[in-house]
């Protein structure tokens, strides 16, 4: 093979495959866990780093471990492992698997996001109140945006409403049961 056909199909290769891992976005977890009692006499009896292990679990998923943490004084949680994975659903496989080995009393996930994607979800979150706006100021929606009701119809539910409650209220039980009295 000639230097040219070899620059040639690195560069057709390069033309696929850079596009294709840009698409591959992944997703950056933190990993709350806390050891049960077994896993913990365990590991007293024979002491290792475990970060190793999880890197290796991770990686198994597809994932990849950024950092471990451990906690010292025994709290609410024994340590934190920091990950990458390509999806949620990848995590949430991960999860199950790790709690189905029972070695943690307790495991919490969740997903980190940059202040820039916070901001972009901020920005988000506007543009939705925006076309949820109603131009006319006598509608209202619920915060949900399910519903518009316009100022008249919203207190009519309201009121009919209350009006409900006040009636279950007056009406109370229907007859009044004798207390029992007690003999001495």
């Amino acid at each position: 093979m000639n230097i040219r056909s070899l620059l040639l199909s690195a560069i057709s290769t390069a033309a696929f495959v850079v596009p294709a891992m840009a698409q591959q976005t992944t997703h950056r977890y933190v990993a709350f866990f806390k050891y049960n009692d077994a896993a913990v006499k365990a590991m007293a009896e024979n002491p290792q780093d475990r970060s190793a292990q999880i890197a290796k679990l991770t990686e198994s998923f597809g994932g990849k471990m950024e950092s471990a943490y451990w906690f010292a004084a025994g709290g609410e949680y024994d340590g934190m492992v920091i990950e990458t994975f390509p999806d949620d659903v990848t995590v949430e496989a991960q999860n199950l698997f790790v709690r189905a080995s029972g070695n943690l009393s307790k495991a919490v996930t969740f997903p980190l996001m940059t202040a820039d994607e916070v901001q972009d979800g901020h920005g988000k979150g506007k543009e939705r109140e925006n076309r949820l706006h109603v131009a006319d100021s006598n509608q209202v929606a619920t915060t949900s945006g399910l519903y518009l009701y316009t100022q008249k119809e919203a207190l009519t539910k309201l009121s009919a409403s209350q009006s409900r409650h006040c009636q279950r209220q007056q009406l109370g039980p229907a007859v009044k049961q004798k207390e029992p009295q007690h003999s001495r």
